[in-house]
């Protein structure tokens, strides 16, 4: 396997212990000097989770409490919009907001927060929430519910959240049983449900122009292909597509929204290698890649999505991290990285792609081929 060294701020204990041994013949007062300096390398190596490094994060700031005031309880999803955290809360049925603008500083507090499960703020069991212009909207899991929030009063420096709309319903047509995420963009609101197994699009453009309306626009449901939305639990939105991660399915399922209608465009699954798509929870899409979080793949995997006029297929492309138990005392990690695929790729088998392991020896991550391997794409 052929080796490459990483550099590793603690090496210098290695390489400590290399003048000392081609001193040891010598003797002399150099002999110890080098033995002290060790030690004090030691000292540092056994410290080093403590101490940190430049890039290791460092605590700014936290707010923490169930119930009133700052109604923590089981913290669901956070939104950032100019100086506020907006956080949702599925214990304590509540969206709170806190002025963030003194973070620098390490200051959090306590804005407004507005609370209550069934009509009219429908915050059972509140587990995402997304903020757009003067809105807060929040999905709801055990309410079923799309709820809408008026928090311009909070942007212009007041203490009040106001509920605006609503809409409630399990099954059709606004399948928001199990509500759990929520997206918005331009005149719509995205919402993934758990139990419905559906993502429905919702028109907010009545909210935006000041009213209290929010109507049904469109809907696709399904578990097991084509659809993969069993216990759909994230959906991003990107442009004209919808990509939605489903826990059930172990899936990442893009569908086009052009129009306000949704349609399938393609999908991917799999647990384990190579998609590690087991219980796939959340997903973010940038730039032609959608990034999902796996919680019982213990992955982050990344899928490239050709930049065509129809997006046909979804494929496997960049980096997956999956820690592996130790062997023998040594740390593992596997790193898949798969070709850059065409623009334009079509379905069937793609070039394989390098799976690389790093050890760490003595502190030093050590970085060598493994295996090469090739998967198949599945077609929308």
């Amino acid at each position: 396997m052929t080796e490459e060294r990483i550099n590793d701020p603690k090496s210098a204990f290695n390489q400590q212990l290399s003048i000392i041994n081609r001193q040891s013949k010598r003797g002399g007062l150099m002999r110890y000097v080098n033995w002290i300096v060790l030690i004090v390398l030691c000292v540092l190596f056994c410290l080093s989770p403590v101490v940190g490094f430049a890039n290791d994060p460092t605590h700014t700031a936290s707010i923490t409490g169930s119930g009133s005031p700052n109604y923590l309880g089981g913290a669901s999803s956070v939104y950032i919009s100019g100086n506020y955290a907006y956080v949702s809360s599925s214990i304590n049925n509540a969206l709170t907001v806190f002025d963030i603008s003194g973070i620098a500083s390490g200051t959090i507090t306590h804005k407004a927060a507005i609370t209550g499960s069934g009509a009219p703020n429908y915050l059972d069991s509140a587990s995402s929430v997304y903020v757009s212009g003067n809105y807060a909207y929040v999905a709801s899991f055990r309410d079923d519910a799309l709820t809408v929030f008026d928090i311009s009063n909070i942007i212009a420096g007041g203490t009040t959240i106001t509920h605006k709309a609503a809409i409630t319903g399990s099954g059709a047509p606004n399948y928001l049983n199990g509500a759990f995420s929520v997206y918005v963009s331009g005149d719509y609101a995205y919402v993934a449900s758990t139990s419905d197994n559906a993502l429905t699009v919702f028109d907010i453009s009545n909210i935006i122009a000041g009213g209290t309306t929010i109507t049904h626009k469109a809907a696709i449901t399904g578990i097991g292909a084509p659809n993969y939305l069993d216990s759909a639990s994230s959906v991003y939105v990107s442009g004209d597509y919808a990509y939605v991660a489903s826990t059930s399915d172990d899936a990442l399922t893009v569908f086009d929204i052009s129009g306000g209608t949704i349609t399938l465009d393609g999908a991917i699954t799999g647990s384990g290698a190579p998609n590690y798509l087991h219980v796939a929870r959340s997903v973010y899409e940038v730039d032609g890649y959608a990034y999902v979080a796996s919680y019982s793949d213990y992955a982050l995997t990344v899928f490239h999505v050709p930049a065509t006029a129809h997006i046909p297929t979804v494929t496997t492309q960049a980096v997956t991290l999956t820690p592996k138990p130790q062997q023998g005392g040594t740390e593992i990690l596997r790193i898949s990285v798969p070709p850059i695929p065409p623009r334009t790729a079509s379905a069937g088998t793609q070039p394989g792609f390098r799976q690389y392991m790093m050890t760490k020896q003595m502190n030093t991550w050590l970085l060598g081929l493994e295996q090469v391997h090739s998967h198949q794409i599945l077609r929308g």
